[in-house]
């Protein structure tokens, strides 16, 4: 089961994906006065968009823990000749582009390597097949710890999100306050979330 999830570093900066000269335009921000503040609300942004999406929208290096496998055995497929990835597996809900490690926590509280079969069912969905360990482990006590590179990367990064980007730090921009007085405001239709929903991940088993 997984139990929790750890940003180590971004390989790139944000405004490598949405610059402060893009934004600036959105906002119809013709000086360089507010360049610190417009840089942070975009950071502050991208934020905002991962929580959201469930992974880090911007590619980084994160380390996920895990308290125990999923499900029985894997069984041996006859015909293809690979295990069946229906049980002893691992299962990370994210955006995965590259696996950096996937170890297990031996009794002296140290990592260690273990083999594994990586399959993959959807695109934020990562399966990992424990194909062998030690005799030692017991597989409903031992912990284990995946760490992955995910996101998009700076040549791929959808459009989409680039825009929610920008319509958070409007808001954030035209709103310096926590509350809103004198007015009464509402959501905008075909807004943030219906530009991020089909980034969304909403399976986390």
């Amino acid at each position: 089961m997984l139990t929790g999830r750890r940003v180590l570093s971004k390989t790139t900066l944000d405004t490598d994906y949405i610059s402060l000269a893009h934004v600036k335009t959105w906002l119809r921000v013709t000086n360089d006065l507010e360049d610190s503040i417009i840089s942070s609300l975009i950071s502050a942004a991208i934020g905002q968009i991962s929580d959201y999406v469930g992974y880090s929208i911007v590619e980084a290096s994160v380390k996920y823990g895990f308290d125990s496998l999923i499900g029985s055995e894997a069984l041996p497929n006859p015909i293809f000749g690979y295990a069946i990835p229906q049980g002893n597996y691992l299962r990370i809900p994210s955006k995965v582009n590259s696996i950096t490690s996937v170890k297990y926590i031996d009794s002296a509280n140290v990592e260690q390597p273990i083999d594994y079969i990586q399959n993959e069912f959807t695109d934020y969905v990562l399966t990992l097949v424990i194909n062998s360990a030690p005799s030692s482990l017991t597989l409903g006590n031992t912990k284990y710890v995946v760490q992955v590179v995910e996101g998009y990367d700076v040549e791929s990064f959808p459009d989409q999100i680039r825009t929610a980007v920008c319509l958070l730090v409007a808001q954030y921009y035209d709103n310096r306050q926590s509350i809103i007085v004198g007015t009464t405001a509402q959501e905008m239709p075909l807004g943030v979330s219906y530009l991020l929903d089909p980034f969304k991940i909403y399976t986390f088993v």
